[in-house]
């Protein structure tokens, strides 16, 4: 009984530390954004799809960022591991 407690604990540990470091990612994503761009964003105003970063909020500021995508790129594929990202839209 023992055995299967700590194997679901680690289980379950092992996925906290992915979804933290996946918040941890979101997070910079969302201060290099407002680096280059000068927009405020919130975790659910973005979302990481097949190498997108897909934007979800108003085209005033998907277009600020648009203006620095390229930038915002450069930086986030410096500076995010673990989350490859090619595009924004």
């Amino acid at each position: 009984m023992q055995s299967s407690m700590k194997s679901l604990a680690g289980f379950f540990n092992k996925f906290q530390g992915k979804v933290a470091l996946q918040i941890q990612a979101y997070d910079l994503i969302i201060e290099i954004i407002k680096k280059h761009a000068k927009v405020g964003l919130e975790m659910k105003d973005i979302k990481i799809s097949a190498g997108e970063l897909i934007l979800k909020t108003s085209s005033m500021i998907k277009n600020e960022i648009y203006i620095k995508k390229t930038l915002i790129l450069k930086e986030i594929k410096q500076k995010v591991r673990g989350i490859n990202i090619n595009d924004i839209r």
